[in-house]
């Protein structure tokens, strides 16, 4: 375990993030969302399974590893995607 820092936040998480660069994008995402299908087409290759936290828990242990600095530090979050009415049956 290293001190300080989330157990949420694996070593294969943290060998991620140590290997991007400027432009490099991270996706935080519920089980509802395709992930597995985008992971295969990133560097890395495969999806990391942040299991047994919520969205919330998993931002605030990733921030805390791996804060955002410089001028071009941003961060994207995307809308819900709004629930369309489903005709009647």
């Amino acid at each position: 375990m290293l001190k300080g820092i989330d157990p949420v936040v694996t070593a294969d998480l943290l060998h991620v993030l140590m290997r991007m660069g400027h432009g490099d994008d991270i996706l935080l995402c519920d089980v509802n969302h395709p992930a597995v299908t985008i992971a295969r087409e990133t560097t890395h290759g495969h999806l990391l399974d942040m299991a047994g936290c919520d969205l919330a828990r998993a931002t605030e242990a990733l921030l805390a590893a791996a804060p955002r600095r410089g001028r071009g530090a941003r961060l994207g979050l995307s809308e819900p995607a709004r629930a369309q009415a489903l005709p009647p049956l």
